[in-house]
């Protein structure tokens, strides 16, 4: 046991992680992203498959939220090096767009929107207010955040994260064909 809990002091107490993605390579992961993946609104994303039920027709599609959480912060934080954009507010985004998901995602959604009047976006909003601390710490707004998410906030950032063309179908596109096999073509 004594080992156990000196590992996971060394754990906790790393600086960043480098986690192997099979769609985007090697992903360094810092700071406040470290702290919200650590964080139980976003480790749950790690049970719950990206694609639902399909898994029963291509038995490889057993990715999940997690996996795509960290893609689309993967793709953000490419963009906002790219374009000298400011990181901590859209990466932030990126992770917790979808931390509202239930199980089998969208398969289900209907009913959280009929029982709990709610969608996967409301609930993520929900788990931002939970993160709050994590992120002030950072001096990230919570409300900002939320405004990216709900799509009321009109300009780029609303548009990075989920627009017509966005790093969340980008990272999808890409996960959901390698995962079933069915070819979609390489974004580069």
């Amino acid at each position: 046991m004594e080992i156990f809990l000196s590992l996971w002091r060394v754990h906790k107490s790393m600086k960043y992680k480098i986690i192997h993605d099979p769609i985007h390579g090697s992903i360094r992961i810092e700071g406040m992203i470290l702290e919200l993946l650590h964080s139980p609104e976003l480790q749950r994303l790690r049970d719950i498959k990206q694609l639902g039920l399909t898994n029963l027709v291509f038995p490889g599609a057993n990715h999940t939220r997690f996996e795509h959480s960290l893609g689309v912060y993967y793709l953000t934080n490419k963009i906002c090096e790219e374009l000298s954009l400011e990181k901590d507010i859209l990466n932030a985004a990126a992770v917790l767009h979808d931390s509202g998901h239930l199980p089998f995602s969208h398969t289900l959604e209907y009913l959280s929107k009929i029982y709990l009047k709610k969608d996967h976006t409301d609930l993520a909003c929900e788990n931002v207010l939970r993160v709050a601390d994590i992120l002030e710490r950072y001096d990230v707004n919570p409300e900002e955040i939320i405004r990216i998410i709900k799509h009321r906030e009109k300009g780029y950032r609303s548009q990075i994260i989920s627009g017509d063309l966005d790093v969340d179908r980008i990272d999808y596109l890409l996960r959901d064909s390698h995962y079933t096999g069915v070819a979609h073509g390489i974004i580069d």
